[in-house]
């Protein structure tokens, strides 16, 4: 860097530091309110803002930065990996949602600090506390202070499931004594999409520092323990072994849609079970009242209840269970999509290599919709014929069942590269 150029940047950044000095105050006092009307104490928290009250460092420890609740899930399949190869982890979190799901997640296993304001001091005392050989900052969390301060120290960062959107892409683009050092002091990024990748590129970051390594958060692994609870459920839930149509995550509207279409398949599929997994649980007992409406033999999974030859639907009207019981699906539908509220999740469903079908609206989940479409793992209905034209489709052709459900399997195995190449970009 020029002369020119490092003066340049020392002044946007002492210049960005003397705003944030002037704005923390306001960040400290919106601290406090909310956690006086959630009646909890903010002095830990406060205290850590300030770089103090700060984990004790450990040998050979690496800092992981979490902005909040998403960040924490989209590395969850990476912290677990590195702790299987026993590295000491610290986990810094922006927010106390994230926070909140380090603790509930990791527990004993990490330890965990909030990141301090992006001011020189507190940072300083945060890197010395913590001391860690590297760091990995999980999306986009780029705060200058905190990344001079780790040049200083030397300590190699790695930008982590790095997205960019064009509109960002262009903000960093208007202050670049600001943005540039800050991209420059990064050791390497690894995106998850082609976009992210040339928008990084467009910001002048080297090429060879940049990897299309794809998003981790969803490299997931059928381990035994979630194949055991699947098998316990369908001893409890599907004894006879029957073909299931499972409505995961509905919305008002789509339990109706469903359960008249699957009214219809048991013309030709008399066994055919139906499982309905509402999204939220407020709305249990308005779709346990309208499987009354339709006559249906209910197995409420709350009251413990087993299914008996006669039972039409088994309810989960409980959390936390669906990634299980997609294990006793034969075909899945995900809602969220035919109501427009941008389509939950599938890829569960293919942990199981079960195929999917969804509405229009999957823009929630677009990437992860799309890979799937292509590995003809998921299709797009519209209404009650044309789920129930897929669903027969799939039903009566093996092949085409098992090409699609061949389809899933490939498309975990994609999200699977994906944390291989993240962790050998971290630790070659």
């Amino acid at each position: 860097m020029s002369h020119p150029s490092r003066l340049r940047s020392i002044l946007a950044r002492l210049t960005y530091t003397l705003l944030f000095s002037l704005l923390s105050p306001l960040l400290l006092v919106s601290l406090k309110r909310k956690k006086r009307a959630l009646n909890k104490s903010a002095d830990q928290e406060w205290a850590q803002r300030f770089g103090f009250r700060l984990p004790a460092s450990e040998a050979q420890g690496w800092l992981i930065h979490c902005a909040s609740l998403g960040e924490v899930n989209a590395a969850t399949p990476l912290i677990i990996a590195l702790l299987e190869q026993g590295i000491p982890l610290t986990i810094s979190t922006t927010t106390a949602a994230g926070a909140a799901q380090v603790e509930k997640r990791f527990a004993q296993q990490v330890k965990h600090s909030y990141l301090p304001l992006d001011l020189p001091g507190p940072m300083s005392r945060f890197l010395q506390a913590v001391n860690p050989k590297k760091v990995l900052i999980i999306e986009v969390e780029l705060w200058p202070n905190f990344l001079h301060k780790c040049k200083e120290r030397q300590i190699p960062v790695f930008l982590i499931n790095a997205r960019l959107t064009d509109n960002s892409r262009q903000r960093l683009a208007r202050w670049p004594a600001l943005s540039q050092p800050m991209l420059s002091s990064l050791t390497a990024i690894g995106t998850q999409t082609e976009r992210d990748l040339q928008n990084y590129l467009q910001l002048g970051v080297a090429s060879d520092k940049i990897n299309l390594s794809g998003n981790i958060k969803f490299a997931l692994n059928l381990d035994e323990q979630l194949q055991h609870d699947a098998d316990v459920l369908r001893r409890r839930y599907n004894p006879a072994d029957r073909p299931v149509l499972l409505a995961a995550s509905t919305h008002q509207g789509e339990e109706r849609l469903v359960i008249e279409a699957w009214q219809h398949l048991r013309q030709q599929t008399p066994q055919l079970l139906l499982i309905l997994v509402p999204r939220h649980p407020q709305r249990f007992a308005e779709v346990q009242a309208l499987c009354q409406q339709y006559q249906l033999t209910v197995t409420q999974v709350s009251l413990k209840q087993e299914t008996i030859e006669q039972t039409d639907v088994v309810l989960v009207d409980v959390l936390g269970q669906l990634q299980a019981f997609y294990g006793l699906a034969t075909i899945a539908f995900v809602g969220g999509s035919v109501t427009n509220r941008g389509g939950h999740n599938p890829l569960e469903a293919s942990l199981f290599n079960v195929p999917v079908m969804m509405g229009p609206y999957q823009h929630n989940n677009q990437h992860i919709c799309d890979l799937l479409k292509a590995n003809k793992a998921l299709v797009e209905i519209q209404d009650e014929q044309t789920l129930i034209a897929q669903f027969q489709h799939w039903l009566h052709d093996p092949r085409e069942l098992e090409a699609a459900r061949q389809g899933a399997s490939a498309t975990i195995n994609q999200f699977q590269n994906a944390l291989e190449a993240t962790l050998k970009m971290v630790n070659p």
